[in-house]
């Protein structure tokens, strides 16, 4: 994406605003210098540029459903909080599952066996074990 700052000569972060001036009867472009906006949305998009910032599917306490495999059922759907997120090359979710266990999913996992809502879920589990719920 196109970044929305830049540094002036004296490295202070930037950015431009359009306003119609009616003084000479156009749009007018404006540079806003120092500001703690641009300030904020500088260090936003410097993070991004250097490949720190990453946006997260939910956040820390959301409830996620995964899709478990174990030995007695082909698949079954839990029901975890999030309880940290780590980020190495993408991230990895670590979840609290019935206030015991903890489980780690990496952000590949949402949308395959990671899912925000029941529902999705639930159709997921559906195709996983041939519409034949165990669990």
């Amino acid at each position: 994406m196109q970044r929305l700052t830049f540094y002036d000569e004296f490295g202070d972060p930037c950015y431009r605003t359009k306003s119609y001036s009616s003084l000479h009867m156009k749009d007018v472009d404006t540079v806003i210098s120092g500001s703690p906006v641009a300030r904020k949305l500088a260090a936003y998009e410097d993070a991004e540029e250097q490949g720190r910032l990453i946006t997260l599917p939910c956040a820390v306490g959301s409830t996620i459903y995964a899709i478990e495999k174990n030995i007695r059922t082909n698949a079954m759907e839990t029901k975890a909080h999030i309880v940290s997120v780590v980020s190495y090359s993408g991230f990895d979710i670590d979840v609290q599952v019935d206030g015991r266990r903890y489980i780690n999913y990496h952000g590949a996992d949402f949308g395959k066996i990671v899912f925000l809502t029941e529902a999705e879920a639930r159709q997921a589990l559906e195709k996983t074990v041939g519409g034949e719920n165990d669990g």
